[in-house]
Order: C-alpha cells, then sequence, then structure tokens
C-alpha cells in the first residue's frame, strides 16, 4: 500500500485510523448529555476534542500494525487484485462473516469469540486497505459522517428512539 495518508492528507496531522471506534464512543457519551450542554454544536465541538485527546493517549492501532498489513499484501503481490470494488466487497463478505457468529443468538455461537475476533479483524483490514486504495484519510471520512448524522439526528428529536431520521 504506497498511498497511505490515514489524516496526513489536506495539511491534516496524522492520526491512527484506528482511533475511530474511540472517537465514535466518546462522541456518543457526549452527545448523550446535549440536554445539559446549551448548545448541540458545542456539544459536537467537545465530544470531538475529547475523543482526540483521548484517542492520542492509547491508539488502537499502530502505524506499525497498518504497515504489517500492507507489507502482507505487497510481500504476496496481492495488491493488483485489490482494487476498489475487490475491496468493498471483501468488506461485505467478512462482515457477513462476522455476523454468522451471531446466528440464532445474541451470544457468539458456542461462546467462540476467538472467532468473532478473527472476523472483526478481517473487516478492519479491508476497510483500511480500501481507504488506502481510494487514497482516502479515515479520520476525515469519519468525521464528515458524524457531522452529517449529527445534522439528521439532532439530539434534541432522537434522544432514546432508534427510529430514521425521516419518522423523528
Amino acid at each position: 500500500m504506497k498511498n497511505r495518508c490515514f489524516g496526513t492528507c489536506r495539511g491534516m496531522p496524522p492520526i491512527m485510523p484506528s482511533t475511530l471506534l474511540i472517537r465514535l464512543v466518546v462522541f456518543s457519551v457526549v452527545c448523550r448529555f446535549a440536554p445539559i450542554i446549551s448548545s448541540q454544536r458545542w456539544c459536537c465541538i467537545i465530544g470531538a476534542l475529547l475523543a482526540r485527546y483521548l484517542t492520542t493517549l492509547d491508539p488502537m492501532l499502530s502505524d506499525s500494525t497498518i504497515d504489517l498489513i500492507c507489507k502482507f499484501s505487497d510481500d504476496r503481490d496481492w495488491n493488483k487484485f485489490h482494487t476498489q470494488e475487490n475491496l468493498a466487497k471483501s468488506v461485505s463478505i467478512e462482515a457477513a462473516e462476522l455476523l454468522e457468529c451471531y446466528q440464532w443468538s445474541g451470544e457468539a455461537r458456542d461462546g467462540d469469540l476467538e472467532h468473532v475476533h478473527e472476523e472483526l479483524a478481517d473487516v478492519i483490514i479491508y476497510c483500511v486497505m480500501l481507504a488506502d486504495k481510494m487514497n482516502l484519510s479515515l479520520d476525515n471520512i469519519v468525521r464528515d459522517k458524524l457531522a452529517k448524522n449529527c445534522r439528521k439526528y439532532p439530539v434534541s428529536k432522537a434522544f432514546g428512539k432508534s427510529v430514521k431520521y425521516t419518522e423523528l
């Protein structure tokens, strides 16, 4: 993977792509308390700043791990097969395999968490590879999507509800 840019594009400081999960969790927690905070905009800003601070302390996916993903594919000369379409299909296939771990039950089948870990890793690996192939910053695309979701699902209307934004 030669075009890895996770956060370094467009003058952004480098950010680990794995920090996204922590950021999503912190963002969700902060937005939950939005009724206490006077402005939804401030809620989003506080959440983003908190998430940024927390994720710099304990990144989930280091640059060296991302480099291992790149090296694994490079060593096997598989990048020629990694078109955007093939990688997107692979994300979907691996996500279905992850879901299969929970088929017929709310818990991992036979308590097999190792299998869940493997399938989740496959999904993450293919997402990282697809973002790399498209020369996208995972941080930027998640921030953009969260900003859109913040507008679609304002806390004042969506708090505690699981309906689609068109039904709020």
